[in-house]
């Protein structure tokens, strides 16, 4: 059973009101900095969907993602500095504070170079309705062909499975990281948590589509309607995960809680990799 109560004191309206300030922000300095060389500014990921629940967004593990399309490839150039990216940290902070002087939490964003990204034929087009236009040329969605399907497939057994490595190593890594110097391991964990759930679906026969524009809530039902043993341990394993990741935001970082985080992550994980061998 999923949270099914936010927290009194972390409504979701002011929680999605501080996303869409972290996500201006983002877009006033961006654009600011880079007169005449931003093409587009897109904000991306599961702070833009619907939130049926509390794990729906997860402050400290869910990401306000912002793609930025720059107008020429070699235009990155202008951010790849030290300099320049501590002083874009300092005014993305100061952009936001300017919006919400007293905020219940600092929303985690993650940049991108979509650059990057067109010039990767495996990379997929996000679903329309994960995506919102911030600045410049709306975003251009489209319908995967099937022989795309079957590739996204592939590459989500493959990514999956990818993770063996990094679980194994796992353990000797935690112990000697008491209190806040694990935090930096939840980290590595989080980007591969996140997209188990859709991966899995996918391979069991959802279109990349519905897979990709669902909230977790909806994963989660899913996964555990098509009756699998191994598929409603996932769903399991994922709502401990972000439900730890609440207590980890309200209890503090570095704790019990982080701990509980981590050990549900590694599950999920582990989970996933079961799944990608089972299903066919």
């Amino acid at each position: 059973m999923t949270m099914s109560t936010w927290p009194e004191d972390c409504p979701p309206e002011r929680l999605r009101a501080e996303t869409v300030a972290m996500a201006a922000a983002w877009a006033e300095v961006l654009v600011a900095r880079l007169p005449g060389r931003v093409r587009g500014v897109y904000w991306k990921g599961s702070a833009l969907k619907a939130w049926d629940s509390p794990i729906d967004y997860v402050p400290g593990l869910s990401d306000v993602d912002i793609h930025l399309l720059l107008t020429d490839d070699a235009d990155e150039a202008q951010l790849d500095s030290m300099d320049v990216a501590l002083e874009v940290n300092a005014a993305v902070l100061e952009a936001y504070a300017a919006r919400l002087p007293d905020p219940l939490h600092i929303p985690k964003p993650q940049l991108v170079i979509a650059n990057r990204l067109e010039r990767d034929a495996g990379i997929l087009p996000s679903p329309a309705t994960t995506v919102r236009t911030l600045f410049g040329a709306p975003y251009e969605a489209r319908s995967l062909t099937a022989e795309e399907q079957a590739t996204s497939r592939v590459r989500d057994r493959a990514e999956l499975l990818a993770h063996g490595g990094f679980l194994a190593a796992l353990p000797l890594r935690v112990i000697d990281r008491p209190g806040p110097y694990l935090e930096p391991l939840l980290g590595e964990l989080n980007w591969r948590v996140s997209p188990v759930a859709p991966r899995v679906l996918e391979l069991a026969g959802a279109a990349y589509e519905d897979a990709w524009s669902m909230n977790r809530a909806t994963l989660v039902a899913v996964l555990r309607a098509l009756g699998r043993p191994l598929l409603d341990a996932l769903a399991g394993a994922y709502v401990a995960y972000y439900e730890a990741g609440w207590r980890r935001f309200r209890d503090g970082h570095g704790g019990a809680a982080t701990r509980e985080t981590v050990r549900a992550g590694v599950e999920v994980v582990r989970l996933g990799a079961a799944c990608a061998e089972e299903i066919t």
